[in-house]
């Protein structure tokens, strides 16, 4: 059992909880186990105790050691309310969850939820280091989900370390001790100065070093550089004068990809102006296929937290916000659950012009039969000309009539020349031989299998209709289908090869003997042009391109088909190929994107993506083709 010399005594009672005994003690505080008596669970409590500040005199009361640090006290109280408000906000599965403020014995406490598990730190001594990127992946990946929230709410962790990572139940990561965490500050007001040797960054070393996320970011790279490689990097200091750390794309380390290692090099660079700035951008260099997307609770403003919290001695727990939780990321427009239109701020001022000048009408009306203007949503915008690139907006709701979805696709250029008992129906592609089915296997299709095999299938955590397309299924669930399904019509159906993937998104022939020689090859090659981004109504990608309405998958069908008829071959949902992406024969290939697709390469024609053949995520589904000649008309 952990004690420390100003640490309260076990069974002190604060409120309606009662101390147990000591978790930890840190920079700023003490953490202690707690019971609340009225609820009967155990929480954590977090006592703001800085000891170069105060000291315990009496009865458990606090007080500054010297009337000069009366000010820097009250200064680091009202930080401390600020920051547990703020994290009272959020409700993400990465980030300790904060229940209560309370002011009592002249300090603050912060009552958290108490997590049972493993630090991160004691995983990494027991196995000694992780085996490959998929382990590590499995960390690495929600810790940045929640930083990114962090950050967006304007707090820094500023001690990201091992220790201050717990695993739930052994797999689930957890950001803890947000103890040095302060508001990020404009100007040039100095951070409290707080370093943890081999994850702290230069500036945090610097008593005017600029902080921000890139912060942060250097600090969970040098977590994962320590469970990549089983040390720690050096001091960020040392590395100033003289560079001796050994880059981790030049160790040649087995089952970590080099793009992977050159991410986590690129984090650990010792200037911050050469790291990523943002977790966003940051993660969009590990070239992963975006997995799960966690409904997040947006952070609201002090003045609400402050209501809803409270900060009242002996206060009985309250809910930590007030009005219902929004799933939205931040920098994205929140869910429109009525699916109301997106209008971006070129169609807002060709609105107000509009509302102003209404004679402009026929003229707007002449341009767009011209084809200078676009209908989107129910108002004009202006196209994004090729090779000049708008800068990436965020889409804002208007209040307007809901637009239907399409209850049938757009008529195809090439006719539909076959379709089986399940209604899914073929189209052919010229070159490959092979007739390729218009959409994504839907719900409907996977669930007929699902139902005469007993085939496992484990549904997504958002609702879909039986006209979207199946997720949650793995290579080797995708190949069942195609065997069961050749049974069952008397005919051949597979996976479409990745060359013949190419061909049906109409890509010109590629250089390279495998997927892998061919990714991301031919540039500015988008389904939708040479420019970028995607303009409204071009597929289903993730919320922040402004491209579409859909939080996750869409109907098929609902977007423009391609030459050859064929809907979705970019966005809604990631598809396998029959291929292996290398000589390694372990990972097979994935085309297209999906609805949380959001980077330019990812977007690419030829962008390649692979997994695992058992892996099952909720933004990979497939797409079938069958033999052209045994096909005959409808």
């Amino acid at each position: 059992m952990e004690t420390h010399r100003l640490a309260l005594p076990s069974g002190f009672r604060l409120a309606n909880y009662e101390l147990t005994r000591v978790l930890g003690k840190g920079g700023f505080g003490i953490t202690y186990l707690g019971e609340d008596r009225h609820l009967g669970r155990r929480v954590a409590v977090k006592e703001l105790l800085p000891d170069t500040i105060v000291t315990r005199i009496k009865e458990g009361h606090v007080a500054p050691q010297s009337e000069e640090l009366a000010s820097n006290w009250e200064w680091a109280k009202e930080r401390f309310m600020e920051e547990a408000r703020v994290l009272a906000s959020f409700k993400h599965p990465n980030i300790v969850e904060v229940h209560q403020l309370i002011e009592a014995n002249g300090t603050v406490y912060m009552v958290m939820d108490y997590i049972e598990g493993e630090s991160y730190e004691a995983r990494l001594r027991r196995i000694g280091r992780e085996a490959d990127e998929h382990s590590m992946r499995l960390i690495l990946e929600p810790l940045l989900a929640g930083l990114e929230e962090v950050h967006a709410a304007g707090l820094l962790h500023r001690d990201i370390k091992p220790d201050n990572i717990l695993l739930r139940r052994g797999i689930q990561p957890i950001l803890l001790d947000f103890g040095s965490a302060r508001k990020l500050l404009e100007g040039t007001t100095p951070m409290t100065s707080l370093v943890t040797h081999g994850y702290s960054p230069i500036e945090q070393y610097q008593v005017k070093g600029k902080q921000g996320p890139w912060t942060d970011i250097y600090a969970l790279g040098a977590v994962a550089a320590r469970a990549i490689t089983g040390d720690k990097p050096p001091m960020s200091a040392d590395r100033m004068s003289e560079d001796d750390f050994v880059w981790l794309s030049y160790r040649g380390l087995e089952g970590f990809r080099p793009l992977f290692m050159q991410a986590i090099d690129w984090a650990l660079r010792v200037k911050p102006k050469d790291r990523p700035q943002n977790i966003s951008e940051w993660q969009a260099s590990f070239g992963w296929t975006p997995r799960v997307s966690f409904p997040v609770r947006r952070p609201v403003p002090v003045s609400r937290a402050k209501a809803a919290l409270g900060a009242q001695p002996g206060a009985q727990p309250s809910p930590a916000t007030s009005g219902a939780p929004s799933t939205a990321r931040p920098g994205t427009a929140p869910p429109n659950t009525s699916r109301a239109p997106t209008v971006t701020m070129p169609e807002l001022r060709i609105l107000k012009t509009v509302r102003k000048f209404p004679f402009i009408v026929p003229v707007l009306l002449f341009l767009a039969a011209s084809g200078l203007l676009t209908v989107v949503g129910g108002t004009l915008a202006l196209l994004t000309r090729p090779n000049e690139p708008a800068p990436l907006q965020t889409a804002e709701p208007i209040s307007a009539p809901a637009p239907r979805a399409p209850e049938k696709p757009a008529p195809a250029r090439n006719p539909v020349v076959f379709e089986n008992s399940l209604g899914m129906k073929f189209v052919p592609v010229p070159g490959t031989g092979l007739l390729f089915s218009i959409w994504d296997t839907r719900v409907q299709d996977y669930r007929a299998f699902v139902q005469a095999t007993g085939r496992g299938w484990t549904k997504p955590s958002f609702a879909q209709e039986v006209n979207h397309p199946a997720v949650n299924v793995s290579w080797e669930d995708a190949n069942a289908f195609c065997r069961w399904l050749s049974t069952k019509e008397n005919r051949e159906y597979r996976l479409p090869t990745d060359a013949e993937w190419s061909l049906a998104a109409g890509l010109p022939p590629e250089n390279g003997s495998t997927p892998k020689d061919k990714d991301g090859n031919m540039k500015r090659n988008y389904p939708w042009g040479d420019f970028w981004p995607p303009p409204k109504g071009a597929g289903n990608y993730n919320r922040a391109l402004s491209a579409d309405d859909y939080e996750k998958t869409s109907p098929v069908g609902v977007f423009p088909a391609n030459r050859y008829g064929l809907f979705d071959l970019s966005g809604n949902v990631w598809q396998w190929c029959e291929d292996w992406y290398d000589t390694f024969q372990r990972r097979r290939v994935l085309r297209g994107g999906a609805w949380n697709s959001c980077t330019q390469d990812i977007l690419l024609s030829s962008f390649r993506y692979y997994s695992f053949p058992t892996d099952q995520y909720d933004n990979i589904g497939f797409r079938c083709v069958t033999v052209e000649k045994k096909a005959g008309p409808r």
